[in-house]
């Protein structure tokens, strides 16, 4: 964690702490605002709107008597109401309100962020739509792809029956398939215009990897026409330190043979055995190139338990897709905001679908993440452009509005489902039975966020 931070330049480190809390807090205020908006609508008195925990940095009262904070601990917040926990106080108490007012208000947060991720897909939207054509591009040799005839140059127009127009829509749909045995059916519109069913067998597939590919592990490369691999960094004392590479070196080809892809960078290491192999390296700005022949070879390295032969470079990709696998949509404003929704619609499901496989098992623990991470992605797309951040941002609140409609105690769900049982009973369930649930609650929240953070700094 520390050396990952120390190669962090400080101006990425003050995008990526900002762009967070940026975040997080038009996230925490447009959810407390849905709280506040339907309370005040429900003639609940609001005592205080608060973002953030602690001391306040910042308060004042409006005319109705209400205390707005800005706290220090901006990991939160919440909308006190009068009579929220207590018994009812009078007509303008919380408690004092039916059963539906109650679930109407405590419902509100959820949805107020999915109203925001709409908002912020459409304004998106408005500046239209780009996504890759689903074509296959390099099919790895002895992977379930080429063991199922799929060959490079192919479109895949079908996943298990369900239509997929772009390289997104499968991912999406392999997605469903994590954890899960049987096979994957793809609808395939081979080379030469002829259609053809495709099968590849799996079991428990990818539940114990951590950031799972879904391609990748199917053998499938997206079709990325490679030019090289940009060094990004050479870490001390590794055989790539010991052949010469830089940061900021361009590796060309291997063994005298241009570059397919990463991973068949990556595969000709680990057949290589730790045998040396030439890199053919580019060093030096445009107008003057020096061309370079290093040897090198692989050490193995233990990760996750599984030995990997590498030479201790971080590198990025450099190349491009071809223009005409690029679909381009327009929209106008009504169009656009229908797409929003669905949009939200279908991210909400993957979130739901997530969560549903972690508690299943169907995918590793390893997948939970943590503030580090999400600060991390939050600099990343912030560095990428507005329309990244946006995107970010809007899939931040889906995310924030399904887990908080999860049926946990001390979460708005938990409250839901309480006042579900109130409204079937005839009567509220007793304060004993929702403290200790409320205490459950609160532990199995602790355990969780004990466990993102420590997937977060492993």
């Amino acid at each position: 964690m520390v050396e990952w931070l120390s190669g962090l330049a400080l101006f990425d480190v003050a995008v990526m702490i900002g762009s967070v809390l940026l975040a997080l807090g038009v996230l925490i205020a447009f959810h407390e605002y849905g709280h506040f908006y339907v309370a005040r609508h429900c003639g609940v008195f609001v005592e205080q709107f608060s973002i953030g925990f602690g001391p306040a940095l910042w308060s004042g009262r409006d005319r109705h008597g209400t205390e707005y904070r800005l706290a220090l601990l901006p990991l939160g917040g919440f909308v006190k109401m009068r009579g929220d926990g207590v018994g009812a106080a009078g007509s303008d108490s919380y408690q004092s309100k039916t059963v539906w007012q109650r679930m109407a208000i405590v419902v509100a947060g959820p949805v107020a962020n999915f109203i925001l991720a709409v908002f912020f897909f459409w304004v998106v939207l408005l500046g239209g739509e780009r996504d890759l054509a689903p074509q296959l591009g390099a099919i790895g040799a002895e992977s379930p792809a080429a063991a199922a005839g799929l060959e490079e140059g192919m479109l895949v127009e079908s996943v298990g029956g369900v239509a997929v127009a772009t390289l997104g829509d499968l991912n999406r749909e392999l997605f469903h398939y994590l954890g899960n045995s049987g096979a994957i059916e793809l609808g395939i519109r081979r080379s030469d215009g002829s259609a053809g069913q495709y099968r590849l067998p799996i079991s428990d597939w990818l539940s114990e990897r951590e950031a799972p590919q879904p391609l990748q592990a199917l053998g499938i490369s997206p079709p990325y026409q490679l030019d090289a691999l940009l060094v990004r960094g050479v870490a001390a004392g590794t055989p790539a330190a010991a052949a010469g590479l830089r940061e900021g070196d361009k590796i060309v080809a291997l063994d005298g043979r241009p570059l397919v892809s990463a991973a068949a960078f990556s595969a000709a290491l680990a057949a290589a055995a730790g045998e040396p192999v030439w890199l053919t390296v580019e060093r030096g700005s445009a107008a003057d190139v020096e061309r370079n022949e290093l040897s090198v070879a692989a050490a193995p390295v233990l990760r996750d338990g599984v030995s990997r032969w590498q030479i201790g470079i971080e590198f990025g990709q450099l190349g491009s897709y071809p223009e005409a696998l690029w679909r381009d949509v327009s929209y106008n404003p009504a169009s656009a905001l229908a797409r929003a929704v669905g949009q939200t619609a279908e991210m909400s499901q993957l979130v739901l679908a997530s969560v549903g496989k972690l508690v299943s098992g169907q995918l590793s623990p390893k997948n939970l993440s943590g503030p580090v991470t999400i600060a991390k992605v939050a600099g990343d797309s912030a560095q990428a452009g507005w329309d990244n951040f946006l995107r970010f941002v809007a899939f931040l609140s889906i995310m924030l509005g399904v887990m908080n409609l999860l049926p946990i105690p001390i979460l708005d769900g938990g409250r839901l489902m309480f006042y579900a049982f109130e409204a079937v009973r005839g009567r509220p369930i007793s304060d004993r039975i929702q403290q200790v649930a409320m205490q459950w609650g609160l532990a199995v929240m602790l355990g969780l966020m004990g466990l993102a953070l420590f997937n977060d700094l492993t």
